[in-house]
Protein backbone atom coordinates (compact mmCIF):
# COMPACT_ATOMS: atom_id res chain seq x y z
CA UNK A 1 0.00 0.00 0.00
CA UNK A 2 2.83 2.66 0.87
CA UNK A 3 4.16 1.66 -2.45
CA UNK A 4 0.83 1.93 -4.32
CA UNK A 5 0.32 5.46 -2.24
CA UNK A 6 4.09 6.88 -3.36
CA UNK A 7 3.16 5.96 -7.06
CA UNK A 8 -0.14 7.61 -7.08
CA UNK A 9 1.29 11.06 -5.53
CA UNK A 10 3.54 11.07 -8.05
CA UNK A 11 1.13 10.64 -10.69
CA UNK A 12 -0.62 13.56 -9.52
CA UNK A 13 2.32 15.15 -9.84
CA UNK A 14 2.64 14.74 -13.68
CA UNK A 15 -1.02 15.62 -14.08
CA UNK A 16 0.00 17.64 -16.81
CA UNK A 17 2.28 15.47 -18.51
CA UNK A 18 1.36 13.21 -21.95
CA UNK A 19 -0.65 10.48 -20.35
CA UNK A 20 1.63 7.86 -22.46
CA UNK A 21 4.58 9.23 -21.00
CA UNK A 22 3.32 9.86 -17.66
CA UNK A 23 2.38 5.97 -17.72
CA UNK A 24 5.73 5.44 -18.87
CA UNK A 25 7.68 7.08 -16.11
CA UNK A 26 5.20 5.71 -12.76
CA UNK A 27 5.81 2.29 -14.57
CA UNK A 28 9.77 2.96 -14.40
CA UNK A 29 9.58 4.04 -11.03
CA UNK A 30 7.57 0.68 -9.88
CA UNK A 31 10.43 -1.29 -11.43
CA UNK A 32 12.96 0.63 -10.34
CA UNK A 33 11.56 0.23 -6.73
CA UNK A 34 10.79 -3.27 -7.39
CA UNK A 35 14.72 -4.17 -7.81
CA UNK A 36 15.63 -2.15 -4.94
CA UNK A 37 13.23 -3.60 -1.96
CA UNK A 38 14.43 -6.83 -3.75
CA UNK A 39 17.78 -5.96 -2.95
CA UNK A 40 17.25 -5.13 0.72
CA UNK A 41 14.85 -8.24 1.13
CA UNK A 42 18.78 -9.89 -0.26
CA UNK A 43 20.65 -8.02 1.79
CA UNK A 44 19.20 -8.84 5.28
CA UNK A 45 17.64 -12.14 4.08
CA UNK A 46 14.27 -11.71 5.08
CA UNK A 47 11.23 -12.56 3.09
CA UNK A 48 9.05 -9.07 3.83
CA UNK A 49 10.43 -5.34 4.66
CA UNK A 50 8.53 -3.76 7.28
CA UNK A 51 6.63 -0.21 6.84
CA UNK A 52 9.90 1.68 8.75
CA UNK A 53 12.67 0.09 6.08
CA UNK A 54 9.72 0.85 3.35
CA UNK A 55 9.25 4.10 3.90
CA UNK A 56 12.95 4.88 4.68
CA UNK A 57 13.55 3.47 0.57
CA UNK A 58 10.31 5.99 -0.19
CA UNK A 59 12.30 8.55 1.12
CA UNK A 60 15.27 8.15 0.03
CA UNK A 61 13.73 7.72 -3.41
CA UNK A 62 12.77 11.43 -2.55
CA UNK A 63 9.48 13.24 -2.06
CA UNK A 64 6.81 13.07 -5.20
CA UNK A 65 7.01 16.64 -5.59
CA UNK A 66 10.97 16.46 -5.94
CA UNK A 67 10.35 14.12 -8.42
CA UNK A 68 8.30 15.42 -10.26
CA UNK A 69 9.85 18.41 -10.40
CA UNK A 70 13.15 17.11 -11.18
CA UNK A 71 11.71 15.56 -14.50
CA UNK A 72 9.92 18.89 -15.30
CA UNK A 73 13.52 20.83 -15.18
CA UNK A 74 15.32 18.47 -17.14
CA UNK A 75 12.90 17.22 -19.88
CA UNK A 76 12.31 19.22 -23.28
CA UNK A 77 8.95 21.38 -23.76
CA UNK A 78 7.87 18.16 -26.44
CA UNK A 79 7.30 16.08 -23.07
CA UNK A 80 4.68 18.95 -21.63
CA UNK A 81 1.02 18.36 -23.16
CA UNK A 82 -0.31 21.96 -22.99
CA UNK A 83 -3.46 21.69 -23.47
CA UNK A 84 -4.97 23.29 -26.65
CA UNK A 85 -1.63 22.26 -28.11
CA UNK A 86 -1.46 19.68 -31.32
CA UNK A 87 -0.76 15.93 -30.23
CA UNK A 88 2.85 14.54 -30.29
CA UNK A 89 4.08 12.36 -33.17
CA UNK A 90 4.83 8.79 -32.43
CA UNK A 91 8.66 9.81 -32.86
CA UNK A 92 7.93 12.43 -30.25
CA UNK A 93 6.30 10.41 -28.35
CA UNK A 94 9.08 7.31 -28.02
CA UNK A 95 11.93 10.59 -28.31
CA UNK A 96 10.36 11.85 -25.13
CA UNK A 97 10.57 7.93 -23.49
CA UNK A 98 14.04 7.80 -24.78
CA UNK A 99 14.92 10.84 -22.89
CA UNK A 100 13.12 10.19 -19.44
CA UNK A 101 14.79 6.99 -19.61
CA UNK A 102 18.24 8.65 -19.51
CA UNK A 103 16.67 10.87 -16.84
CA UNK A 104 15.19 8.38 -14.54
CA UNK A 105 18.37 6.35 -14.94
CA UNK A 106 20.75 9.17 -13.09
CA UNK A 107 17.75 9.95 -10.53
CA UNK A 108 18.63 6.39 -10.09
CA UNK A 109 22.26 6.41 -9.99
CA UNK A 110 22.12 9.71 -7.67
CA UNK A 111 19.68 7.75 -5.53
CA UNK A 112 21.43 4.77 -5.12
CA UNK A 113 24.86 6.94 -4.05
CA UNK A 114 22.87 8.55 -1.40
CA UNK A 115 21.12 5.32 -0.67
CA UNK A 116 24.64 3.84 0.14
CA UNK A 117 26.09 6.68 1.95
CA UNK A 118 22.91 7.27 4.13
CA UNK A 119 23.28 3.23 5.30
CA UNK A 120 26.76 3.86 6.17
CA UNK A 121 25.91 6.65 8.00
CA UNK A 122 23.14 5.43 9.43
CA UNK A 123 24.38 1.83 10.33
CA UNK A 124 27.79 3.74 12.40
CA UNK A 125 26.53 6.20 14.12
CA UNK A 126 24.87 5.81 17.65
CA UNK A 127 22.32 8.06 18.79
CA UNK A 128 21.76 8.67 22.85
CA UNK A 129 18.41 7.28 23.68
CA UNK A 130 17.85 5.42 20.34
CA UNK A 131 20.28 3.59 19.20
CA UNK A 132 21.36 3.52 15.14
CA UNK A 133 19.13 5.70 13.02
CA UNK A 134 17.70 2.36 11.05
CA UNK A 135 17.20 0.65 14.26
CA UNK A 136 15.88 2.21 17.98
CA UNK A 137 14.84 1.50 21.67
CA UNK A 138 10.88 0.46 20.64
CA UNK A 139 11.55 -1.29 18.08
CA UNK A 140 10.47 -5.12 18.01
CA UNK A 141 12.39 -8.15 16.85
CA UNK A 142 11.09 -8.68 13.44
CA UNK A 143 12.52 -4.74 12.91
CA UNK A 144 15.77 -6.01 14.16
CA UNK A 145 16.03 -9.07 11.44
CA UNK A 146 14.70 -6.66 8.90
CA UNK A 147 17.45 -4.47 9.56
CA UNK A 148 20.21 -7.55 10.16
CA UNK A 149 18.96 -10.77 8.85
CA UNK A 150 18.79 -13.52 11.14
CA UNK A 151 20.58 -13.68 14.59
CA UNK A 152 23.24 -15.76 15.43
CA UNK A 153 21.60 -16.84 18.35
CA UNK A 154 18.78 -16.23 20.87
CA UNK A 155 18.42 -16.35 24.13
CA UNK A 156 14.53 -16.22 25.65
CA UNK A 157 14.42 -15.78 29.81
CA UNK A 158 11.73 -14.84 31.56
CA UNK A 159 11.57 -11.73 31.20
CA UNK A 160 13.94 -10.61 28.58
CA UNK A 161 15.18 -11.97 25.25
CA UNK A 162 19.15 -11.57 24.65
CA UNK A 163 19.35 -11.01 20.90
CA UNK A 164 22.79 -11.64 19.21
CA UNK A 165 24.86 -10.36 16.23
CA UNK A 166 28.27 -9.78 18.36
CA UNK A 167 30.21 -11.60 16.36
CA UNK A 168 30.03 -10.39 12.92
CA UNK A 169 28.74 -7.13 13.74
CA UNK A 170 29.48 -6.04 17.53
CA UNK A 171 25.89 -5.53 18.31
CA UNK A 172 22.96 -7.12 20.94
CA UNK A 173 20.07 -6.24 21.37
CA UNK A 174 17.81 -6.82 24.83
CA UNK A 175 14.31 -7.00 24.42
CA UNK A 176 10.97 -7.22 26.83
CA UNK A 177 9.29 -10.42 26.86
CA UNK A 178 6.43 -8.42 28.07
CA UNK A 179 6.19 -5.81 25.27
CA UNK A 180 8.10 -7.29 22.39
CA UNK A 181 10.47 -4.08 22.07
CA UNK A 182 14.06 -3.05 22.70
CA UNK A 183 14.96 -2.11 25.75
CA UNK A 184 18.80 -2.31 25.31
CA UNK A 185 20.85 -1.83 22.16
CA UNK A 186 24.66 -2.84 22.87
CA UNK A 187 27.32 -1.84 21.17
CA UNK A 188 30.61 -3.97 21.64
CA UNK A 189 34.39 -4.78 20.47
CA UNK A 190 33.86 -5.21 16.76
CA UNK A 191 31.50 -2.36 15.78
CA UNK A 192 33.24 0.52 14.63
CA UNK A 193 30.80 3.22 14.76
CA UNK A 194 30.88 5.95 16.67
CA UNK A 195 28.57 8.73 18.63
CA UNK A 196 28.56 12.18 16.86
CA UNK A 197 31.16 13.18 19.29
CA UNK A 198 33.51 10.34 17.91
CA UNK A 199 33.29 8.28 21.05
CA UNK A 200 33.45 4.96 20.42
CA UNK A 201 34.78 1.56 21.51
CA UNK A 202 38.68 2.28 22.30
CA UNK A 203 37.79 5.53 24.25
CA UNK A 204 38.98 6.58 27.14
CA UNK A 205 37.37 7.03 30.52
CA UNK A 206 38.62 10.91 30.38
CA UNK A 207 36.92 11.58 27.34
CA UNK A 208 33.67 10.05 28.07
CA UNK A 209 33.70 12.09 30.93
CA UNK A 210 34.78 15.60 29.17
CA UNK A 211 32.29 14.58 26.75
CA UNK A 212 28.92 13.83 29.01
CA UNK A 213 30.16 17.09 30.76
CA UNK A 214 31.56 15.12 34.00
CA UNK A 215 30.52 12.74 36.67
CA UNK A 216 28.40 14.28 38.83
CA UNK A 217 29.58 11.44 42.16
CA UNK A 218 31.83 8.31 41.65
CA UNK A 219 30.95 5.45 44.06
CA UNK A 220 32.37 2.12 44.70
CA UNK A 221 30.13 -0.55 44.34
CA UNK A 222 29.98 -4.44 44.01
CA UNK A 223 29.29 -6.33 40.76
CA UNK A 224 25.55 -6.42 41.54
CA UNK A 225 25.31 -2.63 42.67
CA UNK A 226 27.22 -1.55 39.65
CA UNK A 227 25.35 -4.11 36.91
CA UNK A 228 21.61 -2.37 38.32
CA UNK A 229 22.91 1.15 39.02
CA UNK A 230 21.75 1.17 42.57
CA UNK A 231 23.83 4.26 43.84
CA UNK A 232 22.20 5.96 41.28
CA UNK A 233 22.17 6.74 37.23
CA UNK A 234 22.40 10.53 36.85
CA UNK A 235 26.61 11.23 35.57
CA UNK A 236 27.38 8.19 38.35
CA UNK A 237 30.84 6.92 37.63
CA UNK A 238 30.78 3.24 39.19
CA UNK A 239 33.89 1.73 40.62
CA UNK A 240 33.27 -2.24 40.51
CA UNK A 241 34.99 -3.60 42.88
CA UNK A 242 35.79 -7.58 43.25
CA UNK A 243 37.14 -9.28 46.28
CA UNK A 244 38.64 -6.03 47.36
CA UNK A 245 39.77 -5.87 43.73
CA UNK A 246 38.79 -3.03 41.32
CA UNK A 247 37.65 -4.91 37.94
CA UNK A 248 36.11 -2.49 36.02
CA UNK A 249 34.59 0.88 35.40
CA UNK A 250 31.02 2.34 34.91
CA UNK A 251 29.56 5.56 33.87
CA UNK A 252 25.41 6.34 33.64
CA UNK A 253 24.33 8.81 31.92
CA UNK A 254 20.43 7.83 32.41
CA UNK A 255 18.70 11.58 31.29
CA UNK A 256 20.57 10.74 27.71
CA UNK A 257 19.82 7.10 27.92
CA UNK A 258 23.79 6.13 27.38
CA UNK A 259 26.31 4.00 29.64
CA UNK A 260 29.85 3.03 29.08
CA UNK A 261 31.86 -0.02 30.55
CA UNK A 262 35.63 0.34 30.90
CA UNK A 263 38.43 -1.89 31.31
CA UNK A 264 40.95 -1.68 33.73
CA UNK A 265 43.03 0.13 31.61
CA UNK A 266 39.81 2.51 31.83
CA UNK A 267 39.19 2.03 27.86
CA UNK A 268 35.55 1.80 26.36
CA UNK A 269 34.74 -1.68 26.40
CA UNK A 270 30.54 -1.95 25.90
CA UNK A 271 28.20 1.18 24.70
CA UNK A 272 24.47 0.98 25.98
CA UNK A 273 21.46 2.58 24.28
CA UNK A 274 18.37 2.73 26.10
CA UNK A 275 15.44 4.72 26.67
CA UNK A 276 16.43 8.18 28.85
CA UNK A 277 14.84 8.68 32.18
Amino acid sequence: MLIKNYLKSIEKELIDIDEKIKKSIIQEISEHLDEKIEDVKKSKKVSELSPKRLRKILEEFGEPQEIAGEYRRQLSEELIAVRGTKKSSKKQVIASIIALCVVLTLILVIFTVVDINDEKKDDKTIIPGKGLEVIQVGDDLDEVKDVFGEPEYIVDSNELIWVSYRYEKGIDFLISNTTDKIVEIRFNSGFNGALANEISIGSILDDVLNESGGAKNTVQANLTETTNVLLGSDRVLYEQIYKGNLTAYKFVDAKKGILYWFDLDKTVTQIVVFRPY
